[in-house]
């Protein structure tokens, strides 16, 4: 069967035994943990075993191992300090052919997600090229390519990629998104919108509904749709579409799709940077 093997190891806790002693660091600890499979759990995974501060759990999909590792790290940070040391975690995760077993589930694909995690920092979320080309189009743009590494045990080098955790705001803005009626994108003086009734808005140098001057654009550079509940931005352009959703950095879609809602600019062919020629957009 395939599967998507999902490894969270909670980071400085040898630290916090050296500054707090064995029982306040194991309660410390467990609180993390627990965080780790109420994450899990919230996103449909399944716990296969605990490894002294590691958790193993599988998912469905790189899409629900993606949202878990975000949200994961999302709950660990929420938790205060102890005696001065902060807990964060490192995750790493792959999909492939796995083999169960009663109690285990075994296979090449657990092995590199176990190598995987190795390679993460505190707060970071690791994953292969290959696991986040399946990521959904919504996903994507929240994952960004590393150098290509060798790791221990294979001939050749392989293209490591990292899970943003901002993907647990993005997650809540796709929910946000599904609440929103209607999208109103202003530039200059030119106002339109996008609703059920307009679903569709094409927004690009030439023949759009939103005709904009920025000679980074394409002709037309992006679609803004109403479907599925949801309004997706979608990148057509030759130089990618730059989002930046007030309070969060920068994203750039190439031939991808982001969910709109609350408030933000969209930026063409170039970073925002508080440049006139970006679309100011506001979900209501």
């Amino acid at each position: 069967m395939n599967a998507t093997v999902l490894f969270a190891d909670v980071s400085g806790a040898a630290a916090l035994y050296r500054v707090a002693g064995h029982a306040v660091a194991v309660k410390a600890i467990s609180r993390c943990i627990e965080q780790v499979r109420n994450a899990a759990h919230a996103t449909d995974g399944r716990i296969v075993k605990l490894i002294g501060e590691q958790v193993m759990v599988l998912f469905a999909t790189p899409d629900a191992a993606a949202k878990a590792a975000a949200k994961m790290h999302q709950s660990v940070e929420a938790l205060p300090p102890v005696e001065g040391t902060k807990l964060g975690l490192r995750v790493g995760f792959h999909s492939g052919p796995v083999f169960r077993s009663v109690r285990d589930v075994l296979g090449d694909t657990v092995k590199l997600a176990a190598k995987l995690l190795e390679q993460a920092q505190k707060g970071q979320t690791i994953t292969t090229g290959q696991t986040a080309a399946q990521l959904s189009p919504g996903m994507r743009p929240f994952s960004r390519e590393l150098e290509r590494t060798a790791l221990p045990g294979k001939a050749k080098t392989l293209q490591l990629c990292e899970v943003l955790s901002s993907l647990a705001n993005g997650v809540a803005r796709a929910q946000e998104a599904k609440a929103t009626s209607m999208v109103r994108l202003s530039y200059y003086d030119k106002v339109v919108v996008c609703s059920r009734e307009t679903a569709r808005i094409v927004i690009g140098r030439q023949d759009c509904d939103l005709v904009i001057a920025d000679m980074a654009a394409s002709r037309q550079h992006c679609t803004l749709e109403a479907r599925d509940g949801e309004f997706f931005l979608l990148d057509h352009s030759t130089n990618g579409t730059y989002v930046t959703v007030e309070g969060e950095h920068e994203i750039v879609l190439n031939g991808e799709g982001l969910a709109l809602a609350t408030h933000g600019w969209i930026a063409f062919g170039h970073p925002h940077g508080g440049s006139p020629e970006a679309v100011e957009f506001l979900g209501s």
